[in-house]
């Protein structure tokens, strides 16, 4: 509907544009052909009594010509140039209001005399035809705007109704689901060119999807395992009994292990989130999971000497998959506690619009624009993998939910702002 709407509009407006440049132009070729047509006119009834004189016609014959003026001269009065006049004056028949006359004349030395021969005629005024004009341009107008409302119902919509059928499919066209993409036949080549595309791009897009669905699971229960084995003996290592150095290499590699299977489980989750594979499965009570949340984490924030401000509004109930609610939730309040100063502050306010949380800290070593990206870290904390925010990101895209960073005066906040909320 939007390509029709906007096919008529840039039409009517053309059309309208290409009426008014017409009308324009036949206004002067109109006026033109009136001017023409009065000024040979005129010019020839002169003519014309010029011959009857010559032909001894009596005078008081030709003088009751309407539109003619005879007049004689002294003979020996010098002649009179050819003039023309072009002038307002009173129309004889209605008496009201002025037309325009057009008036010519001369004098001649006929047949030993002399004679001053003048004629008039009322011409149609300029804003005359204006009005005439302007009337058949409207109703020329009007009939055309009717025409394309027509047509617009009509033709269009049935030769391009393909098209919104097509884009509809795509609209609802999901690599979760697996389903092909049908599109309906049409005899237009640019539309059978645009299905053949459209069909094997969301071909290709499925199989590709497929790859890499596999890929990412093979590769995350790879990874996996070898490292459940070197879990398994450096479990048997530390049991042969180990001196001091040597605990604390196998405690830093255990780290590094942790980092690792962190890393590995983000990265999956990161797919699947940009495969849209969560779908909002249930309606949750939001309220009660970030409360939950703040129990788990509240010993953290014990032993870490921090501040924890709560403003939870009861009952804020949302539609969203439950896992990633609580992969949301940890990830953001585990930020806030993670990237704090000692003895800092953590502020946390849900409403039924939006969640908002805030925490001291540093000032940020990347621009804030680069925050949500994979790998980006406000600070070089080793515990991090740079992909906490990132997941936060996607998992708010796929909710619809708008997230946005701000830090000031010491303090970070991440606000979320809710667009399917309920009281």
């Amino acid at each position: 509907m939007k390509l029709i709407n906007k096919f008529t509009l840039w039409y009517t407006l053309v059309t309208t544009m290409v009426l008014l440049i017409g009308g324009v132009i036949i206004f002067n070729m109109l006026l033109h052909e009136i001017n023409i047509e009065a000024y040979q006119k005129v010019n020839s009834w002169i003519d014309n009594t010029v011959t009857q004189i010559e032909r001894e016609v009596p005078l008081s014959e030709l003088m009751t010509i309407k539109n003619i003026s005879i007049e004689e001269l002294d003979y020996d009065a010098p002649l009179i140039p050819h003039y023309e006049s072009d002038s307002m004056a009173v129309f004889p028949p209605k008496m009201i209001g002025e037309d325009r006359k057009l008036t010519m004349g001369a004098s001649y030395k006929l047949n030993g005399k002399h004679y001053h021969i003048s004629a008039y005629d009322f011409l149609t005024e300029p804003d005359e035809i204006v009005e005439g004009l302007s009337k058949s341009l409207i109703a020329i107008m009007t009939l055309f705007l009717l025409l394309v409302a027509i047509v617009n119902r009509l033709a269009l919509q049935r030769m391009l109704s393909p098209l919104q059928r097509a884009l509809l499919e795509i609209k609802h066209f999901s690599l979760k689901n697996q389903n092909p993409i049908i599109l309906p036949n049409t005899n237009i080549e640019e539309f059978k060119e645009l299905n053949f595309f459209l069909h094997k791009m969301t071909t290709k897009a499925n199989y590709d999807y497929i790859g890499l669905k596999e890929f990412s699971e093979n590769a995350s229960h790879e990874i996996q395992t070898p490292l459940a084995i070197i879990r398994g003996k450096m479990e048997l290592l530390v049991a042969t009994g180990l001196n001091e150095v040597q605990t604390e290499y196998i405690m830093s590699i255990e780290s590094a292990l942790q980092k690792f299977s962190s890393l590995n489980q983000s990265l999956l989750l990161l797919t699947k989130l940009e495969n849209q594979e969560y779908g909002a499965s249930e309606k949750i009570n939001f309220s009660e999971a970030l409360s939950g949340t703040l129990a788990y984490f509240q010993e953290l924030i014990n032993m870490r000497s921090l501040k924890l401000k709560m403003d939870i509004v009861s009952d804020v109930h949302l539609l969203i998959n439950p896992y990633l609610t609580e992969i949301l939730l940890n990830n953001l309040i585990s930020n806030a506690i993670r990237h704090n100063i000692p003895d800092g502050q953590v502020r946390i306010v849900l409403t039924a619009q939006s969640l908002l949380i805030e925490n001291t800290g540093q000032a940020l070593t990347v621009a804030a624009e680069d925050l949500f990206k994979r790998f980006k870290k406000g600070n070089q904390s080793n515990d991090s993998t740079g992909l906490g925010l990132s997941i936060v990101q996607q998992i708010c895209t796929i909710n619809n939910f708008s997230i946005r960073y701000d830090y000031a005066s010491g303090w970070h906040s991440i606000n979320i702002t809710f667009s399917q909320s309920d009281y």
